[in-house]
This record gives C-alpha cells, structure tokens and sequence, in this order.
C-alpha cells in the first residue's frame, strides 16, 4: 500500500506527537516543517518554556478535553512502568512520577464533589476539612507527574526521527494558501497537512482568535516534597495582584532530574512581553513559601532564574478540526487538519489529540493525491514569491 505523505506544520509538543503517531499509524511518511525546534532558544516556540506537569484544565462537561487529558496520562505512566521509575526518579524521556496536591479556595455552601479526573488517575484521596491549609476550601492528593521540556521535546524528536519522520527547518510564508504552496514545493509529495503552529496561527490562517497567555515563573534550587496546586486564592494568593491572573494559581513543580523547583505563576491575557518583572517575582516567592518550607534558608528561596513564556491562547478553546483550501489558482483544493489554540494544557493534551488528529484526517479520506493540476500549486507558489 502507498503510503500518504503528510507534512506537519510546526515542531512544538503539538506538532511534534502529530508527527510521531502518525507514523505509528503506519500509513502516513511524514515531513515536520518548522522555523524553530527546541533547540534554538525561541520564546515564541512555547513549548520549551512550559513548567511543565499533568494537571488538567478540562472542565467537567468538556468530554473532549477529558479524552486527551486521560489518554495523555495513561500513556506518560505507561512509559514510566516500562522504565520501572519509582516516584521521585526520573526517566530517560524527561518524566518523573510524583505526589501531587491539589487546593481549591472556591467558597462553597455544599460539600465539595470529587473532580471528573479523580477515577480516572492514580491514588485519589480527598484531604479532610481539619488538614487542609488556611483559605483553601477543600483538596485531594494524587499521583501526577512533572515533565522536563527540553529533555522530553528531545526525546520526541529522536522517536519521530527514529520512526522514519523528517526535519526541515524553513520559515513558511502567510496567508495560509501560500505557506501550503511552499510546503508543496518543499515536499512534493505532500497529500496533506496538520497545522500545529501555536501563536503563529494568528498570522498564518489567520485566525484573530488566537493570543498569548503571558506566565511568569521562577526557578529555585531544590527539589519540592509534592507537586502543588493552589487554585483561586490561599495563603499569600489574595495579595498577588491583578497579575496572578485566573483567580491567583499558584503552582510548584518539582524538576528531580535538574535538582530545582519550578514557583509559578502568572496569566495574562494578550500580553507578548517575554520580560521577567521584579515585583511578579517577588509575589511568586511570598505565594510560593508556605507551601515548601524546605526549600526556605535565612534568605528564602535560592533563586537561579526568572523566566517569562507565552502560552498559544484561543477564543473558543483548542481547534481540531478538518478544512479543504482552496488553491490560488482555484482549481483545487489542499486537505488540512488544523491543532492548535491548547494554551497552557498542550503537553498534557498531547497524545489524546494527537489521536483525534489522526481521526479527522482519516475522516477527510485523503487519497495522496491533491485536487487539481499539482503543477498549477507549484506556478501559484512561484509567482508569489516573484511578486
């Protein structure tokens, strides 16, 4: 059987777990075209500045969500048990498995209900009322896990690459029909795409829907006892300022393999400055204390740096769906499967939808070869370029 050959546009942890389980599908050769990789330092390749942990933000009637958010979680621990890691010990691929606590300060008259995710990980327990710190309104503990950005985008890549997958490295021209003429001429074998370009995607589609979430974090030596989570407020939250965005988190996230924490953190809508600001520091560490005294000397916390990324926000939640474009010439048509707009959730979405990427573009019954004359594309490309 001739395999399609799809090119994936973008080499985040989106586009790069794309890439990877289409070619586990074994029925796709698959080519990744992307300005940036992990490598290069970008603070607009965003996956590189993520914390990065499992914590969900799927609502309780968003199924879809769910689906990614379990599937993503069943796979990571998979590839822990295989290593047979112990929690605290990290893997090859930048995974460590770890206790987690989870806060909430939302102000209730009615016993709090158990979240959707409790049956579906590992170890859920409730903490009683009498346990749980001063200003959180219930929490639970369960088992999570951490991930290192570099270390797992480095083994995703090598699995990808492994598997029989291509790398170029090229900056794609906008709108849309003209970045896919110039991946046509790129990999002319192309039959389809999967667009997984993050913030770019405002520009290339272009989809106006699509903004930054700016979030501040610092990094501090030592490695936290527990995965902490403190949503909506808490001890020192209410002080945060209107920076601590989405009702004050404030998050730790262990990092063993690095031997440092990760104190977080900050959301703020539109905001494209990558620039660390000295007073959001200051209110990470105040936020942060209470809830990892044994990280604390005479001096409070040793901090080794302050990192500012953007996360790729989207009016509307993530788009995964399928759409055909329209070539300049008009007489055909590109197949296209769009991921993209996961904000702060595209590591812990990352294999569930890579999975419905796969879905949707088997759905489209692309048949390898492109509506109408491919030459035309090529001429289309060209001439665009000459103008």
């Amino acid at each position: 059987m001739t395999k399609r050959h799809i090119v994936v546009i973008g080499a985040g942890v989106t586009g790069l777990q794309t890439g990877v389980t289409l070619l586990e599908a074994k029925k796709y050769d698959v080519t990744i075209i992307t300005k940036s990789t992990y490598e290069d330092n970008d603070p607009y390749y965003t996956s590189l500045w993520a914390g990065a942990q499992w914590r969900t933000h799927a609502s309780e009637d968003d199924l879809r969500q769910q689906k990614w958010d379990i599937e993503t979680y069943d796979h990571w621990m998979d590839l822990i048990a295989r290593e047979n890691k112990k929690s605290g010990e990290p893997t090859s691929s930048g995974l460590t498995l770890i206790p987690s606590t989870l806060y909430r300060c939302t102000p209730s008259t009615s016993p709090q209900r158990p979240p959707w995710f409790a049956p579906h990980v590992q170890s859920y327990i409730p903490i009683p009322p009498s346990s749980l710190p001063s200003n959180t309104t219930a929490g639970a503990t369960y088992t999570s896990l951490t991930i290192w950005p570099p270390l797992y985008l480095s083994h995703l890549t090598t699995l990808f690459l492994s598997l029989g997958g291509r790398i170029l490295k090229h900056t794609l021209p906008s709108p849309l029909p003209l970045a896919l003429a110039t991946a046509s001429l790129l990999v002319p074998t192309t039959s389809g795409f999967v667009n997984c370009t993050g913030l770019a995607a405002r520009s290339l589609v272009p989809d106006e829907t699509v903004y930054p979430i700016a979030g501040q974090t610092v990094r501090v030596r030592g490695v936290a006892g527990a995965l902490t989570t403190v949503e909506g407020g808490g001890p020192g939250v209410n002080d945060a300022g209107p920076k601590a965005g989405n009702g004050g988190v404030t998050y730790l996230i262990p990092q063993p393999s690095e031997e440092l924490t990760v104190l977080g953190g900050t959301k703020e809508e539109g905001n494209w400055s990558t620039v660390p600001e000295p007073g959001v520091t200051r209110e990470i560490l105040e936020r942060c204390g209470a809830y990892a005294p044994e990280l604390l000397d005479e001096g409070g916390f040793e901090v080794l740096d302050v990192r500012v990324g953007l996360r790729p926000g989207r009016r509307g939640g993530v788009r995964v769906e399928g759409e055909r474009v329209r070539m300049g010439d008009g007489k055909g048509e590109w197949v296209v499967v769009h991921s993209y707009g996961h904000a702060g959730a595209g590591f812990q979405n990352s294999v569930g939808c890579a999975s419905e990427v796969v879905r949707v573009l088997e759905g489209m019954e692309v048949d390898g070869e492109r509506k109408g004359p491919r030459l035309m594309g090529m001429e289309l490309a060209v001439l665009m370029y000459r103008a």
